[in-house]
């Protein structure tokens, strides 16, 4: 049996806990923070107004896909054609001056500690937020949005599978539940509205 199918088979008898990151284990939104880190604050503000004319255009689909339509204008303008290796740089510099809650830190190194199996699930981009969490607050899995990549290992601007929020979170955490399940008890910790549906999933919820 391999390590990580070890950490599995120890994670069915103990318990699980869920984390938001943005705005949950973080005091602000990483996104643009690290969209300005990887073109520049006069890329980002040019960026602006075409995405929010993505956003006004899906005004009749909902809260979520407007939001969703905003973030896919916005990595597009300013991803696409990027390296991996600079997108990963861009968050290293995000990663020194990032604004942490320390409150949930603490409760994420008790969960670890005590041996439950700790979940990180977010709408940012997953290899972002595994740059920002390698020294604060490693995850047993991280769950974010995936970015697409090319055969050269640079961006395309497009998010793989989705966007990862809201619904599409709590369904991919569920799925995860469910197959690596059952767990003796779950934790999550969110933010309303955002997490409401997949704090609906946890035993024990905390809204942050």
């Amino acid at each position: 049996m391999d390590q990580a199918e070890a950490g599995r088979v120890q994670a069915r008898h103990g318990g699980v806990a869920v984390f938001d990151f943005d705005c949950t284990l973080t005091r602000v939104d990483s996104l643009l923070p690290w969209l300005k880190e990887l073109g520049g604050p006069w890329r980002v503000a040019l960026a602006l107004m075409p995405s929010c004319w993505a956003f006004l255009a899906t005004w009749g689909r909902g809260w979520g896909a407007r939001r969703t339509a905003f973030k896919d204008a916005m990595l597009v303008h300013l991803t696409r054609g990027r390296s991996v290796t600079s997108a990963q740089a861009a968050a290293e510099r995000l990663a020194r001056h990032l604004r942490w809650r320390e409150n949930q830190l603490s409760r994420f190194a008790e969960h670890r500690d005590r041996g439950d199996y700790v979940i990180i699930a977010t709408g940012s981009p997953r290899l972002v937020v595994e740059v920002l969490t390698a020294e604060r607050c490693r995850p047993d899995l991280l769950i974010g949005t995936e970015l697409e990549v090319n055969e050269d290992q640079r961006l395309t601007g497009r998010m793989l599978g989705g966007n990862c929020v809201r619904e599409e979170k709590a369904r991919r955490v569920a799925a995860l539940l469910a197959r690596q399940g059952p767990f003796r008890e779950s934790h999550g910790y969110g933010n309303l509205p955002h997490d409401r549906l997949m704090l609906e999933l946890m035993d024990h919820a905390v809204v942050v």
